[in-house]
């Protein structure tokens, strides 16, 4: 699971943004270890150990994605010393994810110390395309700001328990399982045009191992993630989501490169 480090940080992305704020953070905490939960072994246990350990990722309806909750699944124990804390992006609100995460913890005994949500641009295509570069700007300012705020807390070890509305979050954490758990099935809505080139980028890139190239097409499994990487990278823009994708701007962050994401690299 990465052996050992001082500070290390677990990510999932799909577009870049997790990705992004968590190298920002292991640049901030001196050089933190970064782990793709997408390319560990998912047979092996994870053991939390040293000073810090961060777990980053993208709210996905209202709550934690399928991925998320499979790899906490795999956690078998946390050294009591270690500071956990729990970093969570979105286009917009965080709903009941970091809630989630702390039960999770929980559950096995494991307490979470901390846990920090930025905003970054939306990048579900299916609700809307990308924002104005003057709008993205202006996010990734505001998660600068959020980012030293929450590297402040975590060199203090300082606790900040995830903010709970009841009855709010313990609705949006019953309606979040039961959508995500939807998710596997949506990718039958994915299609590819004619501009298609089989250059394979989708199927290294997706993070749930559910694309693989058939005829030099991609053919989704029914394990999706819903995180949009397939189309959002897609060099030719050939993938689309019904129809909605088709005449919206696509959007991954600027600083993240495709390798950088991809389960499979080169």
């Amino acid at each position: 699971n990465g052996g050992w480090s001082m500070h290390k940080i677990y990510w999932f992305s799909g577009t870049g943004n997790t990705l992004k704020i968590a190298r920002t953070f292991s640049e901030k905490l001196g050089g933190a270890e970064l782990i793709s939960i997408s390319r560990l072994d998912r047979s092996e246990d994870i053991v939390f150990s040293g000073e810090t350990v961060g777990i980053f990722f993208p709210v996905y309806c209202f709550g934690v994605p399928s991925i998320i909750t499979k790899f906490i699944e795999r956690i078998k124990s946390a050294d009591p010393d270690t500071y956990i804390y729990a970093v969570c992006t979105s286009g917009g609100m965080r709903g009941a994810a970091l809630p989630m995460v702390e039960d999770d913890l929980a559950e096995k005994g494991i307490d979470l110390s901390a846990a920090f949500h930025i905003v970054m641009p939306n990048n579900y295509i299916p609700l809307s395309g990308a924002a104005s570069e003057k709008r993205i700007a202006k996010l990734f300012a505001k998660a600068d700001s959020k980012v030293d705020e929450a590297i402040t807390a975590i060199n203090a070890f300082k606790r900040t328990r995830p903010l709970r509305i009841f009855p709010i979050d313990t609705i949006q954490k019953f309606i979040s399982r039961r959508a995500v758990g939807s998710l596997e099935g949506a990718d039958k809505w994915f299609w590819t045009d004619d501009k298609c080139n089989g250059c394979g980028l989708c199927s290294k890139i997706c993070p749930a191992s559910n694309i693989s190239m058939v005829g030099g097409k991609p053919s989704w499994h029914h394990r999706c993630e819903q995180c949009m990487a397939c189309l959002q990278w897609c060099p030719e823009h050939s993938i689309q989501f019904r129809k909605s994708s088709l005449k919206r701007k696509r959007y991954h962050h600027p600083d993240i490169k495709p390798n950088d994401i991809a389960r499979v690299t080169e």
